[in-house]
């Protein structure tokens, strides 16, 4: 599905109806200094509408960072065929090579058969897998594994890109380096990642947004690394690497959390990770980090987006949790409609930022 095709039927939108409602949205872009704008114009429809708050969630990361796209920890992403929309864009945005989760514990065994459990039941085409059929990866302590093989990974900058063009090309407005504050706009809607609650501040908002530094380590070139390699992660310890052209790329969530949005590297969980990799992956044996970055997770006190309005003209689409690219195809189509009036495709009540004022939290616990 490409990103100019509705999902459903298209809304028809007159002026009047349209009249005054102009969406801006805005998202940091790799450098962290600059921002993104998208200003739909007066006659826009739904799916330009959509086309720029998918953009404007769209996480922009290092030029050279992968994030992967999954099914398996979300049903609103399953629900709503995201992975049509990335299928759509085809190579080079979306490389389908699969999500392998491996289980070393009972106790992980029984979560992950759960999980499994619940994604069929979601309709994600998630099936147990015999570890010892993953070619390279060491299986000798796996008590047990699954595999979704439509997921895959994405260029985020390139995909973004890609979207920007498209974007244009529907007749959305997109102006770069124009601060958000000076744009006249009645409804804003701020969709910026860890930098949202700064723009929120500005219009009298305090989101409980923060930022939560995590990092990626690169490997020097593997000798005859599997072209079809998927994501393989180890859901007890969220250890994970993944095929970058003839590198790996691994991570894992820090033991003592880096809060804030730190540029500094941790070298010295290098040579855990490096342990890691070489006992679940021993083809990687000898590899050393070739290089490493940082970026921050926009993180709630419940590790779910913030979806809704937050003050009179003024709606949050942020807090995604490390969540925000994948997610993005389905809170595009569903604000879209919210902002114009119509039902949403989702039920977006269970992500109201006013939701922790109830103690209405459901945390999120496979945060990757």
């Amino acid at each position: 599905m490409s990103v100019t095709q509705p999902v459903g039927n298209k809304a028809e939108i007159t002026e009047a109806e349209f009249e005054g409602l102009k969406i801006k949205a805005l998202q940091k872009v790799n450098d962290f200094t600059d921002y993104l704008k998208i200003i739909t114009d007066l006659n826009s429809d739904r799916e330009k509408i959509k086309t720029a708050i998918g953009l404007a969630t769209a996480l922009f990361v290092d030029e050279n960072a992968r994030i992967e796209v999954s099914n398996v920890n979300t049903g609103l992403k399953n629900k709503y065929k995201v992975k049509e929309y990335f299928v759509g864009l085809g190579t080079p945005f979306f490389d389908q090579v699969g999500y392998v989760f491996l289980a070393t514990t009972e106790e992980g065994l029984v979560e992950l058969e759960q999980r499994r459990a619940a994604q069929v039941e979601l309709g994600v085409p998630v099936e147990r897998v015999d570890p010892a059929e993953l070619p390279g990866v060491r299986a000798d302590d796996v008590l047990g594994a699954v595999v979704c093989r439509s997921d895959g990974v994405a260029d985020p900058v390139a995909v973004t890109r890609e979207l920007v063009r498209r974007a244009v090309e529907g007749g959305v407005d997109v102006r770069e380096h124009t601060p958000a504050e000076t744009v006249d706009a009645e409804t804003v809607v701020i969709a910026c990642g860890a930098y949202s609650p700064p723009l929120a501040a500005h219009f009298g908002v305090e989101l409980p947004v923060r930022p939560l530094t995590r990092q990626l380590l690169e490997t020097t070139p593997i000798p005859a690394l599997l072209e079809r390699l998927p994501m393989v992660v180890e859901s007890e310890t969220g250890f994970h690497f993944r095929r970058r052209g003839d590198r790996l790329v691994l991570a894992m969530a820090d033991a003592d959390p880096r809060w804030g949005d730190l540029a500094e590297v941790d070298e010295a969980v290098f040579p855990d990770r490096l342990a890691r990799l070489e006992h679940r992956y021993p083809p990687a044996a000898g590899a050393r980090v070739a290089r490493a970055w940082t970026g921050p997770y926009d993180m709630t006190p419940d590790a779910h987006p913030l979806i809704g309005h937050v003050e009179d003209g003024v709606y949050a689409v942020c807090g995604f949790s490390g969540h925000g690219f994948m997610q993005a195809p389905a809170v595009g189509d569903a604000v879209a409609a919210e902002l114009l009036g119509e039902e949403p495709p989702l039920d977006l009540d269970p992500y109201r930022p006013q939701r922790f004022a109830s103690g209405a939290i459901f945390p999120e616990t496979l945060v990757l």
